[in-house]
């Protein structure tokens, strides 16, 4: 889930999974999954892989 919610901020298209209006990433937040500023930097989570 990480990656998916992540790739439109990794490809310039928003600055924060947030305003991706086609993701799951809102609902994910309601659910306590993320922190709404999740993803406003490259996430932890994400280090290591490849993600060019």
């Amino acid at each position: 889930m990480d990656y998916i919610h992540y790739n439109p901020v990794k490809h310039g298209y928003v600055q924060n999974p947030w305003d991706w209006p086609h993701s799951s990433f809102r609902q994910a937040v309601g659910e306590g999954l993320y922190s709404p500023g999740w993803g406003a930097v490259t996430p932890g989570t994400l280090s290591g892989m490849d993600l060019e």
